[in-house]
C-alpha cells in the first residue's frame, strides 16, 4: 500500500495522519487521525467536507470556521463511503507498522452517530455508551 496512503503532520503538538479527496461535486473532504495520546496510540478521527480547503484547515486547527457542526456535504454518500474506506485502510496502516492502538470516532449529533454505528459496527467497532463514541482496539500480534 505504500507510505503515501496517509500524509503526516503535527497539529497542536499532536501527531496527525490524514488523507484528502476532491469529490465529484468539487467539494473537498479530509479525514484526520489525530494521536492525542502517544503512549497509548489513541487516534481520534476527524472528518469534514467543505467547499474550500482552508475552511477544513481552520476547523481542524480549532480556529474560527464556517463548518463547525452545521455545514454538510452535498455529495450524497460519496464522502461518507470514502471516509469509511479510509478508516479501514488506517487499521491496515497501523498493522503494517506493527502499532497497537485505538481508533475513536465521535459524532457531532445523533444523526451522524446513527450512521457511524450502522456503517462501522459491521467492521468490529463497538459503541461506548458512556463516552458516546465508536471505537476499535487494533492489536498487532507478533508472528513467531
Amino acid at each position: 500500500m505504500g507510505d503515501k496512503m496517509f500524509e503526516r503532520t503535527k497539529i497542536a503538538d499532536c501527531l496527525v495522519y490524514y488523507a484528502k479527496k476532491t469529490l465529484s461535486n468539487n467539494q473537498i473532504c479530509y479525514i484526520y487521525f489525530i494521536n492525542h495520546d502517544i503512549y497509548n496510540n489513541n487516534y481520534h478521527v476527524a472528518f469534514a467536507i467543505a467547499n474550500k480547503r482552508k475552511e477544513i484547515i481552520r476547523w481542524v486547527s480549532s480556529e474560527k470556521n464556517r463548518i463547525e457542526y452545521h455545514q454538510t456535504g452535498t455529495c450524497g454518500l460519496e464522502g461518507l463511503i470514502w471516509a469509511k474506506d479510509k478508516i479501514l485502510e488506517f487499521e491496515m496502516f497501523l498493522r503494517e507498522r506493527k502499532k497497537d492502538g485505538t481508533i475513536e470516532i465521535y459524532g457531532a449529533d445523533s444523526k451522524r452517530i446513527r450512521v457511524y454505528k450502522y456503517a462501522l459496527s459491521k467492521h468490529g467497532y463497538k459503541w461506548d455508551h458512556i463516552a458516546k463514541r465508536m471505537f476499535k482496539h487494533i492489536v498487532c500480534e507478533e508472528v513467531k
